[in-house]
């Protein structure tokens, strides 16, 4: 996919769902052999369009399993399932996390570090 288009905040969303596909969902245990590297890429686009339209957790394991099942042909594992329900969250929540960003700039950062720092201190 063309990412040109993209604003930057869409263009690292893009690059890290690559990574995190590659990285860590990677179901076919990949990751540790370089010329496996553009593997998932095929998966990509969907999954950011998922991402970028808010789809809910469920839709975005149903389809990262799917995946895994019927065009890699795992079968279904129940450690993989683990795994997939967490790079769903991961996924959603970068999202999140770089619109925040990229829309309050580091004074949303700021609000986060100064509750967690009264929570820290409080005892809680």
């Amino acid at each position: 996919m063309e990412t040109n288009h993209l604003s930057e905040p869409e263009r690292q969303l893009y690059r890290r769902i690559d990574e995190i596909l590659f990285f860590i969902w990677d179901p076919m245990g990949l990751s540790k052999r370089a010329v496996a590297r553009h593997e998932y890429e095929a998966y990509l686009p969907q999954v950011f369009g998922r991402v970028m339209r808010d789809c809910d957790h469920e839709e975005l394991v149903r389809y990262l399993s799917k995946m895994e099942s019927e065009q890699m042909g795992l079968g279904r594992n129940p450690n993989m399932e683990t795994r997939t329900s967490l790079v769903a969250d991961l996924l959603l929540e970068l999202k999140q996390e770089l619109f925040l960003f990229s829309v309050h700039g580091e004074e949303a950062f700021e609000d986060i570090g100064g509750a967690s720092e009264l929570a820290i201190r409080e005892g809680g």
